[in-house]
């Protein structure tokens, strides 16, 4: 999704490091997917120099990474990952990130044991859960992966990807009210930008498919867009109001003596990248393996065969007799 100053600039000539600024500034995931290859090519070239002029920052060197994964180079974008975890050991969300780079490479395992360790450091990271969840939704494992969708939402319930990976989820394993509940979440949460109408009509379409009228869908799709601009505001049920916090009593604070000498001003801390979740198309409707008893193609034969009589056991064949040699 990309704002207005994005626009302007992709526009105009610029240089790479003001697109690269721009970016960081505008865009809120750091990606630079929606550039031309040229422009992707000009944004890594400022992001090296960067990282060569400050090689112990790792904030210079995540958003080289970042902008290598964007660009499909996956290996570098995993190695100067881990060079960021050398540098700043125990963080949660440069775990998340690397994982998602092995993700996105294709090395599911490897992924599933970064989200792990960033789990055990910050368990309550949202996107932690949707890109586990996402794994589980590519290997076939749907009922855990519904459970790891549900625990994002419980941490973010505006977290629309979630309930559409979940609508999704739902709706493989033909839990079809539960499934129309999640898209029509899904609906109301996204708003319809550009990069984003491929799955709203995927949303749209599964709805249909399962006999939700065209009305239906329409008042939802204008629900959202009353909540969204804030003329409706629709409490969650499960909402529960805060106790009224008991009265504190403080000592008054003591006078500190004046210090003698300017105070030092503090150096300003770079603001940490937002966690980043996986960045995998979502997953399509499940498509079951060939001999699985819920593969549509293979259910019928499958019922055929248990409903035919189990053939009766062969009857072993006698050996064969060879008559004793004549003495």
């Amino acid at each position: 999704m990309m704002t207005q100053a994005i626009r302007i600039l992709l526009v105009r000539p610029v240089s790479a490091a003001v697109l690269a600024l721009a970016l960081a500034a505008c865009s809120p995931k750091g990606s630079i997917r929606e550039l031309s290859p040229g422009e992707r090519s000009d944004v890594i070239k400022d992001r090296y120099e960067r990282v060569a002029k400050t090689p112990n920052d790792p904030l210079a060197r995540i958003e080289l990474a970042r902008a290598l994964q964007d660009d499909r180079q996956f290996t570098q974008a995993i190695y100067h990952y881990r060079k960021v975890i050398e540098t700043v050991p125990g963080n949660a969300n440069y775990h998340n990130m690397l994982g998602t780079a092995l993700d996105d490479a294709g090395y599911l395992d490897e992924a599933m044991g970064e989200y792990q360790k960033a789990m055990a450091l910050d368990p309550k990271i949202p996107a932690l859960y949707y890109n586990i969840g996402s794994v589980l939704h590519e290997q076939v494992k749907v009922t855990e992966a519904i459970e790891q969708y549900k625990k994002a939402i419980e941490l973010n319930r505006d977290y629309a990807d979630a309930w559409y990976n979940l609508g999704r989820a739902q709706q493989a394993l033909r839990q079809f009210p539960e499934a129309i509940g999640s898209y029509n979440q899904y609906l109301i949460l996204e708003p319809p930008a550009r990069d984003v109408m491929r799955w709203r009509k995927y949303a749209e379409d599964a709805l249909r498919e399962m006999g939700v009228s065209e009305e239906d869908i329409q008042a939802v799709i204008k629900k959202g867009e009353l909540i969204r601009s804030g003329q409706l505001a629709v409490p969650d049920p499960s909402a529960v109001p805060p106790p009224a916090p008991a009265p504190v009593v403080t000592e008054p604070a003591k006078a500190e003596p004046p210090k003698t000498g300017p105070a030092k001003p503090e150096p300003p801390k770079a603001a940490e990248p937002p966690p980043r979740q996986r960045r995998r198309e979502p997953p399509p409707l499940l498509e079951w393996p060939e001999d699985h008893p819920n593969n549509p193609k293979n259910r019928a034969k499958l019922q055929q065969q248990q409903a035919q009589p189990a053939p009766a056991a062969p009857q072993p064949v006698p050996a064969a007799t060879v008559p004793a040699p004549a003495k």
